[in-house]
C-alpha cells in the first residue's frame, strides 16, 4: 500500500520547487523587461536627436538655395 502522506509530500515539494523556479524566471523576465525599455528609450533620445540635426541641414541648404 502506498503512503499518502509521502506522496503528498513529494506533490508539495515538487509544486514549491516549480514556484521558485517560476518567481526566479519572473525576476529575470522583469529586469530584462526594464532593460529594454530603457534601451528603447535611449534610441529615441537618438532618434530625435538626429531628426534635429537633419532638420537644421535642411534649413541650412534651403537657406543656401541649393
Amino acid at each position: 500500500m502506498r503512503n499518502p502522506d509521502a506522496e503528498l509530500r513529494q506533490h508539495l515539494d515538487a509544486l514549491y520547487a516549480e514556484k521558485e523556479h517560476m518567481a526566479k524566471e519572473i525576476f529575470l523576465l522583469r529586469e530584462t523587461i526594464k532593460e529594454l525599455e530603457l534601451r528603447i528609450e535611449t534610441q529615441k533620445q537618438t532618434l530625435a536627436s538626429r531628426d534635429e540635426s537633419i532638420k537644421k541641414l535642411m534649413e541650412m541648404l534651403q537657406s543656401k538655395g541649393v
